[in-house]
């Protein structure tokens, strides 16, 4: 940080756009339910045995790089059970807040978590709109028209990594985040989707996670850069400062 003084001017979105309500973050903790338990069990145990295969030693580069892969691909899948575990409860968790009329936004990452959100989305009758790495150009535009314009339309489902820069979700103030990011900057962009120039009302972000899962450590370990990036950035931990 004290580096970076001489050479960056640091302004934070709050000095400038100083009509911005404020954002605050907030942790619901999960289960896993009955059902996803053995198959979460079975994704831990072959994450487990990934690990311990990478970590033998006396490996060749290319069979230490084939493991590698391996245990990427196992923690991927473990990841895809626990966002499914998250997305079964979902409606337990945005109910509340759908009951009141209010417009929400739901980030996940995997296919398969945002397939089951619009299973439940639809079970339940809520209006919709679906944006994933599928939808692209006029068609993607008009489902953030629709959303932003639309009273009945109520929830945007959307798959984080592609609503970057640009988007302009503010017809809501609370925005769900199922599966999390590896870096807090991905997560910021979305939580910034609603948090930006036009938000009338107070932001809340909701971050789920399952609890005694992979999730509790992805969690530690993101809010950790996220105090690191700021000690370097801001020089200062993130709750000395204003989000």
């Amino acid at each position: 940080n004290f580096l970076l003084k001489s050479l960056m001017i640091r302004r934070e979105k709050r000095e400038v756009l100083k009509e911005l309500p404020d954002k605050r973050r907030e942790f619901i903790y999960l289960g896993v339910p009955p059902s996803i338990l053995r198959t979460h069990e079975q994704a831990e145990r072959g994450l487990r045995k990934a690990v311990r295969d990478y970590n033998t030693d006396g490996l060749s580069s290319s069979i230490r790089s084939e493991r590698r892969m391996l245990a990427i691909t196992a923690l991927n899948y473990l990841r895809q059970i626990v966002g499914m575990s998250k997305a079964e409860q979902i409606m337990e968790v945005i109910t509340p807040t759908l009951e009141t009329k209010e417009k929400i936004v739901i980030f996940g990452h995997y296919q398969v978590t945002l397939d089951k959100i619009e299973e439940s989305l639809k079970k339940e009758g809520y209006t919709y709109v679906r944006i994933d790495g599928n939808i692209t150009g006029n068609k993607r535009q008009n489902r953030i028209d629709e959303f932003q314009e639309d009273s009945k339309c109520q929830v945007m489902l959307a798959s984080i990594m592609t609503m970057g820069m640009g988007v302009d979700l503010t017809e809501a103030s609370n925005v769900f985040i199922v599966d999390r990011q590896w870096t807090p900057a991905v997560e910021e962009q979305g939580e910034d989707r609603l948090w930006r120039l036009g938000q009338k009302k107070n932001v809340a972000v909701w971050y789920l996670v399952a609890e005694n899962t992979v999730d509790d450590k992805m969690t530690d370990l993101i809010e950790s850069k996220r105090r690191v990036i700021s000690q370097i950035v801001d020089g200062k931990l993130p709750d000395e400062q204003s989000l």
